[in-house]
């Protein structure tokens, strides 16, 4: 077997392994094969030499190369030559030897050129050049002579020459407390005590909307009063943006709407416009049009109203029955009553009944459910006083317990009893309390020069909308 020492072979095993190499060695004792300088599946192998028993090999073939396999074995065994030696290598016009495929044909024709007649894919290795010099056996082969003069070679060649230093070798000892003396704690306490330490954040710049003025100036007084008219207390408020509205009296007011009366403005309009607008501010505090969606018919908002036998209570039924008129259900309670009731609220309770929602006159009737929003018209300064009495106390209870925000609309002077969080005025506003809750304005729609009648120098403050918040001034 000394002949195949040196040859290039193929060799298919039974567990669809295929070697490529050059024999080293062939013992007959233990019918073994040994490789060097291998190749398993197209990819280098990790040993240097491989024995292969002749059970496992499948098929064996032998790969003709050119120039002979010496050379190949010549070139390989010079890993520990000199410079000068491989420079003589390289100068050399030599052909690689290459290992072709074992399950392909090889042919010579006349001139001894070697023909390859089928090229198709297989799932065998491709050919691989085995006369590189820089070939090891271990790594794929690799271009010496084109990488390494790339600008990145150079760059990476370059990190791993400074990283590549240990930082065991850059250190020294460090003495901690020598550097901890230098560190004067009490000076940088003392420091943070007297805010020295502390940096002044800058002032963020105003942002401004579009519909803003960059020029601030002081408030627009379009409502004035004379002085005959100003009330006591010389309360105003303010609009957001920026508008003042001063308050008015209940007598001042009082004649404000005998003028009305008399130019034509009844109190059955006022009633409408009370209702209404409030009815339009009822439908932003519960959430507008996602709570008032048609689609979203099963969540529909639950509203109770408080209804005395006056105006304020008037004005209550108009709203309940705009309210019913948008699909929401609303509980109208009215204290129970032997008097005969005004032609008002005769009217609108009537109306309010052909919307066919609910309307009670017992506190054991209200809604044990979830309550969205509670309208309060039972307070008045110039109608009957219902604080009084055992059901009112009742009322109350049932507020605090349902835990619904309370809406108060035209509430008197002295504030409500059941406490309050939106107030909601006629007009123009009257100095109440701080127990009222957020103020609002209501347009009534009286005209200008009503105004100027009992001496109110009056400029629209509402803008776009019939109800608007208004702030302490």
């Amino acid at each position: 077997m000394c002949e195949w020492v040196d040859r290039a072979v193929s060799i298919e095993c039974y567990d669809q392994s295929v070697y490529q190499g050059l024999v080293a060695d062939v013992d007959s004792t233990t019918s073994t094969v040994t490789l060097r300088n291998i190749i398993r599946n197209g990819q280098p192998y990790e040993q240097n030499s491989l024995s292969i028993l002749s059970a496992q090999i499948k098929d064996l073939k032998f790969i003709e190369t050119t120039p002979p396999i010496q050379k190949f074995a010549e070139i390989q065994s010079s890993d520990t030559s000199d410079e000068k030696e491989k420079s003589s290598h390289k100068k050399e016009n030599k052909k690689p030897v290459r290992v072709v495929r074992a399950n392909t044909a090889v042919k010579v024709n006349s001139n001894g050129e070697q023909k390859h007649p089928s090229r198709r894919r297989s799932n065998s290795f491709t050919s691989v050049d085995l006369t590189n010099t820089n070939y090891d056996g271990h790594n794929s082969p690799k271009r010496f002579d084109q990488s390494r003069r790339t600008p990145k070679y150079r760059q990476q060649a370059g990190q791993t020459d400074c990283f590549d230093v240990s930082v065991e070798s850059c250190m020294g000892d460090f003495d901690f407390q020598k550097n901890l003396a230098m560190f004067n704690k009490q000076q940088v306490y003392d420091e943070i005590e007297n805010g020295r330490r502390h940096r002044a954040t800058p002032k963020k710049p105003d942002k401004y909307k579009h519909t803003e003025m960059v020029i601030k100036s002081k408030p627009v007084r379009q409502i004035e009063l004379t002085n005959d008219n100003e009330s006591a207390e010389k309360v105003s408020y303010t609009t957001g943006e920026g508008l003042v509205v001063p308050c008015i009296s209940c007598e001042m007011r009082d004649k404000l709407f005998a003028k009305a009366a008399i130019a034509g403005y009844t109190e059955q309009t006022r009633i409408d416009m009370v209702g209404r607008n409030t009815s339009d501010m009822v439908f932003q505090l519960i959430g507008g049009s996602s709570r008032l969606n048609p689609q979203n018919n099963h969540q529909y908002p639950t509203i109770v109203l408080f209804c005395g036998h006056h105006m304020q209570g008037t004005y209550g039924i108009n709203c309940a029955r705009h309210l019913a008129n948008h699909n929401i259900r609303t509980v109208v309670f009215t204290p129970p009553s032997s008097a005969p009731l005004s032609p008002h609220i005769s009217r609108e309770l009537s109306l309010y009944d052909l919307c066919g929602n609910k309307r009670i006159d017992r506190v054991e009737d209200l809604p044990s459910g979830a309550v969205d929003l509670i309208i309060n018209c039972l307070d008045s300064s110039t109608g009957p006083h219902y604080s009084r009495n055992n059901w009112y106390r009742s009322l109350s209870s049932w507020c605090e317990a349902s835990r619904a925000h309370v809406l108060a609309i035209d509430p008197p002077l002295s504030g409500c009893s059941v406490n309050t969080k939106w107030s909601v005025h006629i007009g123009l506003p009257l100095p109440l309390p701080t127990s009222a809750g957020q103020t609002y304005l209501c347009d009534i729609g009286l005209p200008k020069k009503l105004f100027s009648v009992v001496g109110i120098k009056y400029q629209s403050p509402f803008g776009n909308k019939f109800c608007i918040p208004l702030h302490d001034d």
